[in-house]
């Protein structure tokens, strides 16, 4: 550990990298419409403060300090999309500077830039930070609670330990995996701290903060609110994204963009190994040893099925200990060119995968404020067919006014039918085969695919109108007169999962 006196000296050059994070994260937050994980975070945040626990321990499967953050900011700054995604974009911009600090500590003020550097252009941290969602939020808990770790472990004082104790019980109430990055900090403390019982006090103050989202968690076990969608996507394709996502984010770049990354990645690893000190190695070692810790449980567990919830998301605090290992290998006193060279070109790859993530439309939200605008207002009770519940969750939750599951039989003059345009989605997965990686399921290139309905739904209804939208077919079927509309004959068996809602006039 490298001693301190005091907090890093200001550097200009940090000032820019933040100002740099905060210009990726902030421009453009409110233009995507929500998908389908923002539309529940938008869902939560209009509940009141005492109907969000037991909401979640039926239809969630997070902790809930991140839900109530974003109930009190929506009170003070009102609703939408770029406002509700604020949080995440302060949060990401935030981690710039902790994992600075963070670096600092461990290693050196050379990493640490490298380290914030990376931090700030990281595509996947940029794809978080600007999600209504509560990663962005744990991955700066996290890197806290490494700073106030490396700060305790070097100097343990009940001040220095009372701050890990508190970031690091708030990183448990944010998101359940931090614990993966919790205990290995609390077990080294124990171990090599010269102050036991202060540690134990420590580690006594997160257990007591962290205990009644441990018992929240087993609720949501009982009532079935963990992620089990995330078995039902194949193993491999999971753990090939970890990789891929860490170094490249959430689209589907060319392969040979990867295979450079990697190429730098393990350039990083080699001057860590053969030009750094015995001394610069040791530093670089404990970071590296935590990132292990937070990915390395869930890669054995996701081989049993009821202990699989193997995905990015879920390792994301991993990322920050892993920066300062490549930044430590990148700049360490014997790197010369060749470390700048290999930094460079890492931070060059990762701007030009933003850029074209930014740039690709089928590599975005599913548009579902145009749609929902192209749908209309009812004039009267009608029934909406949206592609599948889950990917249309933002259309029922949010975007369509007055909307709530069709009952068995309903009388309603019109049908409206959205289905997923297909040679819109072709497009996407064109953008995503010919790169060889996976796409990403937010995105639209993860659109259902179902059987499309070609003929009017119910027998009197006719075709009044077909238009599309982006990604999106909407077609209209009116009849003379209001008609009993069966919930089983609407949508055939064999088209598969469509929805059918029913949409009342306003008021």
């Amino acid at each position: 550990m490298v001693a301190r006196k005091g907090l890093a000296r200001l550097d200009p050059l940090l000032l820019g990298l933040a100002a740099a994070a905060a210009l990726l994260r902030f421009v453009g937050l409110g233009d995507q419409a929500y998908w389908g994980d923002e539309a529940h975070t938008a869902f939560f945040a209009r509940l009141a403060p005492d109907e969000i626990l037991p909401r979640m321990s039926e239809a969630e499967g997070t902790p809930p300090l991140y839900y109530l953050g974003v109930w009190a900011w929506m009170q003070l700054v009102g609703n939408g999309e770029a406002t509700l995604r604020a949080i995440s974009a302060l949060a990401g911009t935030a981690t710039v500077p902790v994992a600075y600090l963070a670096a600092t500590e461990f290693v050196s003020r050379r990493a640490a830039l490298a380290t914030a550097a990376l931090v700030a252009l990281s595509p996947a941290l940029i794809w978080y930070s600007q999600e209504a969602r509560a990663y962005a939020l744990a991955v700066l808990l996290g890197a806290l609670s490494l700073l106030t770790f490396g700060r305790a472990l070097r100097e343990p004082t009940r001040g220095r330990l009372a701050a890990w104790a508190l970031v690091s019980g708030a990183a448990a109430w944010t998101q359940y995996t931090a614990a993966l990055l919790v205990v290995p900090e609390a077990a080294w403390l124990l171990l090599r701290s010269g102050a036991p019982r202060r540690v134990l006090a420590a580690v006594a103050g997160v257990g007591a903060i962290a205990a009644p989202a441990g018992l929240l968690l087993l609720e949501q076990n009982a009532n079935g609110a963990t992620p089990e969608w995330i078995k039902n996507v194949p193993r491999d394709i999971r753990g090939r994204q970890l990789p891929e996502q860490f170094l490249l984010g959430y689209g589907p770049p060319l392969m040979p963009l990867l295979a450079a990354a990697a190429l730098v990645l393990a350039l990083a690893l080699w001057l860590l190994a053969r030009r750094a000190s015995a001394d610069e190695r040791r530093r670089a070692a404990l970071p590296a040893a935590l990132g292990v810790a937070v990915i390395a449980p869930p890669l054995v567990l996701s081989a049993v099925p009821s202990l699989d919830y193997l995905v990015t998301r879920n390792v994301l605090l991993a990322l920050v200990p892993f920066a300062i290992v490549v930044a430590a290998g990148l700049t360490c006193s014997r790197a010369g060119r060749l470390g700048a060279a290999g930094l460079a070109g890492l931070l060059a790859l990762a701007v030009v995968v933003t850029v074209w993530v930014a740039k690709t439309p089928t590599l975005q939200r599913p548009n579902w404020r145009d749609v929902a605008e192209s749908v209309g207002p009812a004039a009267g009770a009608r029934v909406v067919v949206v592609p599948d519940p889950v990917f249309a969750a933002p259309l029922h939750l949010y975007y369509l006014d007055s909307a709530e599951l069709m009952p068995r039989s309903v009388r309603v003059a019109e049908i409206v039918v959205v289905q997923v345009d297909r040679s819109f989605k072709q497009d996407a997965l064109d953008a995503s085969s010919y790169s060889g990686l996976e796409c990403w399921w937010g995105s639209f290139c993860a659109a259902p695919e179902l059987k499309p309905l070609r003929r009017p739904p119910v027998a009197g209804f006719a075709l009044a109108e077909r238009r599309q939208t982006p990604g999106f077919v909407l077609s209209r079927y009116r009849s003379a007169e209001p008609r009993q509309v069966l919930q089983r004959r609407l949508v055939p068996p064999a088209a598969g999962a469509y929805q059918t809602l029913l949409q009342r006039p306003p008021g």
